[in-house]
């Protein structure tokens, strides 16, 4: 018997999706204010008031408190793609729900970078330079001087790095050491999902929306409030799947409208880091 003209190729029944960010890592970050109707959300912020002293028998002066509206718009995005029903049999694995995890997964990085462009977007004054160094010890501490001194350092208080800044963070012996701080010294993943002086560090990987801006080697991390910034959504968002008569192809869509802005400025730092330091 000729055996090399029955002979097939087996293939293993697990897909192996390339490495790359789930999304929504960033989820919770932010006010949230889901269910929008329309294409624009207004968020509010009233401005500071200061007491004055009272003689008797004068007239009450008004302070006028102002109540500012941030606008947000929202964006539509859709991550769709096809399923050939023809194609479904030549493989032992079940395409539909392979592609299904990938779109899924795209649009959830698509929230991720609004909220990470609204942060870059933002006109806050609370930059630190790059300075020719990485994420530093010394900016980790510029940082929370920051949020404090606008009295954005109480609640909660979030921190986008990349994989880099980690590794420079995770070398500071003041992160890590327990001699110097008293919770358990960083181990396993390293800072993602960590918190560190009431900080809660977010790594951002790679992602094909962008990422954390990048110039060069230079990087932007970002540390905010979550008071300072506001994310909308219509109810829009939802994973369907439908049959193309005409195409003989099964359509999946991942939908989703949604935006982010900067509320408040004072909340937001930008800290610039050298990558390769």
């Amino acid at each position: 018997m000729d055996i090399s003209q029955v002979k097939q190729i087996e293939y293993d029944t697990y897909v192996h999706a390339k490495f790359q960010s789930t999304g929504g890592l960033l989820d919770g970050t932010f006010r949230e204010r889901t269910g929008v109707i329309g294409n624009v959300e207004q968020f509010r912020k009233s401005s500071q008031v200061v007491a004055t002293q009272k003689a008797p028998q004068a007239a009450l002066t008004p302070l006028n408190m102002v109540f500012e509206p941030v606008l947000c718009t929202l964006s539509p995005w859709s991550a769709p793609d096809f399923v050939n029903i023809f194609e479904e049999t030549d493989v032992n694995f079940a395409p539909a729900r392979e592609i299904a995890d990938g779109c899924v997964k795209a649009i959830k990085r698509r929230r991720d970078q609004m909220r990470i462009d609204a942060l870059d977007a933002s006109a806050t004054a609370n930059v630190i330079a790059a300075g020719g160094t990485g994420f530093t010890f010394t900016k980790f501490e510029q940082m929370i001087e920051m949020l404090a001194e606008n009295s954005a350092g109480r609640g909660k208080i979030t921190c986008a790095i990349s994989a880099a800044a980690q590794r420079q963070l995770m070398s500071e012996e003041k992160i890590t050491n327990q001699f110097y701080v008293n919770y358990k010294p960083i181990a396993g993943t390293g800072l993602d999902g960590a918190t560190v002086q009431n900080v809660n560090f977010v790594l951002i990987p790679n992602m094909l929306e962008g990422g954390l801006p990048i110039t060069g080697v230079t990087r932007t991390c970002f540390a905010w409030n979550w008071e300072a910034v506001g994310a909308a959504e219509a109810d829009l968002q939802k994973t369907d799947m439908q049959w193309q008569g005409l195409y003989e192809c099964w359509l999946i869509n991942v939908r989703l409208k949604a935006g982010a802005v900067a509320v408040d400025d004072l909340g937001i730092v930008k800290i610039d880091i050298v990558e390769t330091a």
